[in-house]
């Protein structure tokens, strides 16, 4: 997502350069500043930090580049973050949500491998992309643990509450290996994705590892 936001960051300055005959070159702080302005109109100051950020590690990788030799954003002043309360959910709110998963109509496998990986999202506090990434050895049974890869690589031990740990047990027991001999032997994709499959804690619909954007598509 970090990626994405960079990318498009910059290539809407390269654009607005291209737009008005600048050369990012060249670019002055001025115009760098009447650019922040206009494209940040109404965006909150959450947000125009963050894409100052994208300009700021552009503007570094030119100086390496040896394409310019000074940051103009370094000059720019940061936006004054505002102070807010984080929105959470009540228990009852977060139980009617998971219920759904539950009730869901369609591939039954498929409902409770949902409830499964949100309900251990909720219960050991992850991040979609570290719960597509948890692999069958990251979970201890006996303990009741979780060892999770975060950003950077780096590793922590989360407990699993007691009905995500029920759900995981079932979902191992009952569920992973319906999906997993969904899997066509020899399939026409390279045999690392078949190895990575064959390692992943939560599977796709045909037996694949499951990734964050199929995850999306379905809610």
């Amino acid at each position: 997502k970090t990626r994405d936001v960079y990318s498009r960051e910059v290539t809407s300055l390269l654009t607005y350069c291209e737009e008005n005959e600048l050369d990012i070159s060249t670019l002055t702080l001025n115009d760098l500043e009447s650019y922040i302005v206009t494209h940040t109109k109404d965006m909150k100051a959450r947000t125009v930090s963050k894409i100052e950020s994208a300009l700021r590690s552009f503007f570094k990788f030119l100086i390496v580049e040896k394409i310019r030799e000074d940051n103009p954003t370094l000059l720019i002043e940061k936006p004054k973050k505002e102070d807010y309360l984080p929105y959470t959910l009540t228990e009852e709110e977060v139980n009617d949500v998971l219920s759904i998963f539950k009730n869901e109509d369609g591939d039954v496998n498929l409902s409770f491998r949902d409830y499964t990986f949100f309900e251990g999202i909720y219960s050991c506090g992850l991040r979609i992309s570290e719960a597509v990434n948890l692999e069958l050895n990251s979970y201890n049974p006996d303990e009741k643990t979780l060892r999770v890869i975060g950003k950077r690589s780096k590793e922590r031990i989360t407990f699993v509450g007691e009905v995500a740990a029920e759900a995981l047990d079932e979902y191992l027991r009952d569920v992973r290996p319906i999906l997993a001999s969904r899997r066509k032997e020899n399939q026409d994709r390279r045999v690392k994705k078949n190895r990575e499959s064959e390692d992943a804690l939560f599977l796709g619909r045909r037996g694949q590892k499951l990734t964050r954007q199929a995850m999306h598509k379905r809610y």
